[in-house]
C-alpha cells in the first residue's frame, strides 16, 4: 500500500526535487528530500525508506558513492534504488545497477513513467522479500 511507503528523493536540483515529492505526495507515499549525497546516506540510515529515488551527479558524494556506502554498510532492509538522472550513457547504467540500482530512468520521463517504475519495483522488493514487515 502506498500510503505506508517512505520514498527518499535524493536530488540536488530543487525543482525536479520538489517536482518529484509533489508527485510521489499526491499518489500517497510518504515522501521525504536530501539535497546532495551526504544528506542521502545520512537521512537512508535515518528515515529507513522503502526505496531511494538517487540523482548520480549529486554535489559532495555522488549518486555511484552513494550506491557503493549502501552496499557496503550491512543495512537490514537497504531500500530499493531508482536512478533518476539526466545521462542517458550506457555505462553509468551498468555502473549504477552493478552497485545495486533496481531501476534507472531519465528524468525526461519523470511525468509519465515514475510512478508506475516504481510501485513495480517495490512490489518486487516485496516479493523478493515477503517475510519482512512494511
Amino acid at each position: 500500500m502506498p500510503g505506508r511507503r517512505r520514498i527518499l528523493i535524493a536530488e540536488d536540483d530543487s525543482l525536479v526535487r520538489e517536482l518529484v515529492r509533489s508527485k510521489l505526495t499526491s499518489a500517497g507515499y510518504d515522501a521525504h528530500t536530501a539535497r546532495c549525497g551526504r544528506e542521502a546516506l545520512e537521512r537512508t540510515f535515518l528515515i529507513r525508506p522503502h526505496a531511494l529515488l538517487l540523482d548520480l551527479n549529486l554535489p559532495d558524494v555522488d549518486g555511484f558513492a552513494v550506491l557503493e556506502t549502501l552496499r557496503a554498510e550491512a543495512i537490514e532492509a537497504p531500500p530499493s534504488v531508482l536512478v533518476l538522472t539526466a545521462s542517458r550513457a550506457s555505462e553509468h547504467v551498468q555502473r549504477a545497477v552493478s552497485l545495486g540500482a533496481r531501476d534507472y530512468l531519465t528524468k525526461d520521463r519523470i511525468q509519465s513513467h515514475l510512478l508506475p517504475r516504481l510501485a513495480r519495483m517495490l512490489r518486487s522488493a516485496e516479493q523478493a522479500a515477503p517475510s519482512e514487515a512494511a
